[in-house]
């Protein structure tokens, strides 16, 4: 830990004797003056009582934007007197004052001007992060294909296999990736809540070792089938909590076919209303009645079989309150699992912003001054 702090402190002072010129270094706060942003790379300015102004240029097709917070400027009619102004070569000044917990400034352009003028002894104060937004279809020189530098935050591309902890979350016929999750045993890795919400497990499927989807070399991929955490349960189910509603997820649906599904038949009823017949073959089939009660049944004609598979699950409102030591409880948002004790797991923690109690993202600590969470969560 004590080599950790050493090498952090001389990365700060390096960054602090680097000249503010030309290119940034990684993440860091700057003065007044012209700077030529990098993909991937975040610079700071902060309003004071003294005028100032800072250009940022970016690379060709790029944008460069900036999100603001705790923007508190003396408010004036068309803010004609202390403002924060905004300009590109090809706009006019934009003038900006008042409080704002929260400001985004987006104008289309890879060259952008910031310009605080404050008035008389008050103060301009707002801390605004200015980054570059890449095109999707950009293309970079680099050992596996395509990169996107803007989701990787003051960092870089890790070598083939350099964590292979690291997985994907994806249905068995398709390519695209679902969600990310981390390996934490031989039969077990662990995702975000909501990453689950209204899959159908049985046909998810864990990937291994890939080190980029466009691209099949050197890296070994393994493919193993995901165990289903939740129990497909048969009706009738019994009745949820006050305010809740049931659902079921199926999959693999395969029932003979016939008009009005008369025969054979999936059926669906709830208490205010009337039974619904399903029949034929669907490969998804998502089950909502706005009921906290359901019951299904399967209704198989002479020798031949209703095959399905359906989850079932409760789908909470969002201002549900439960009695438990933490507060607030959302028992749809665990599938398999149980909510911990407290300090049970001390290196989980979350993201927000100083001035919001709304949770951005979640992390996990891997050092005494480091935090890993999900690429998308530091976009913007």
């Amino acid at each position: 830990m004590a080599l950790g702090r050493a090498c952090l402190t001389l990365l700060l002072l390096l960054l602090a004797a680097t000249p503010r010129s030309v290119v940034a270094e990684l993440s860091q706060t700057v003065g007044c003056g012209s700077y030529q942003l990098a993909p991937g790379h975040i610079l700071t300015i902060k309003g004071s009582s003294q005028p100032c102004a800072w250009t940022f240029t970016g690379p060709k097709d790029s944008k460069v934007e900036a999100a603001c917070s705790d923007v508190s400027i003396p408010r004036t009619r068309r803010c004609n007197n202390a403002a924060l102004m905004v300009s590109t070569p090809r706009s006019n000044t934009a003038r900006m004052c008042g409080r704002r917990s929260f400001l985004t400034i987006k104008r289309n352009s890879d060259s952008m001007t910031i310009s605080s003028a404050p008035q008389g002894r008050t103060k301009n104060v707002f801390s605004c992060d200015v980054f570059l937004r890449m095109p999707r279809n950009a293309r970079y020189d680099c050992q596996c294909g395509i990169e996107y530098p803007a989701r990787i935050i003051g960092g870089s591309t890790p070598a083939v296999n350099q964590y292979p902890w690291i997985a994907n979350l994806r249905y068995s016929n398709m390519k695209k990736v679902i969600c990310g999750a981390v390996v934490v045993s031989d039969s077990h890795v662990i995702t975000a809540a909501h990453c689950m919400n209204g899959l159908v497990v049985k046909r998810l499927r864990v990937t291994v070792a890939e080190h980029n989807l466009k691209t099949t070399g050197r890296e070994t991929t393994e493919i193993a089938r995901l165990p289903p955490p939740i129990q497909s349960l048969s009706a009738p189910f019994p009745q949820g909590p006050k305010d809740s509603k049931v659902e079921a997820a199926c999959s693999d649906v395969s029932i003979p076919k016939t008009r009005r599904c008369n025969n054979a038949a999936l059926m669906v009823s709830t208490p205010r209303s009337n039974t619904a017949r399903m029949c034929g073959r669907r490969s998804f089939l998502t089950i909502k009645r706005n009921s906290d009660s359901m019951t299904i049944s399967s209704a198989p004609q002479g020798r031949t079989k209703n095959v399905f598979s359906c989850d079932v699950f409760l789908r909470m409102p969002r201002n549900a309150r439960y009695d438990c030591q933490c507060g607030i409880e959302y028992p749809a948002r665990i599938i398999g699992g149980s909510t911990p004790a407290v300090n049970q797991y001390p290196w989980i923690a979350n993201l927000r912003y100083s001035n919001m109690k709304k949770v951005i993202c979640g992390a996990v600590v891997v050092s005494d001054s480091h935090v890993i969470t999900a690429a998308h969560c530091m976009n913007g």
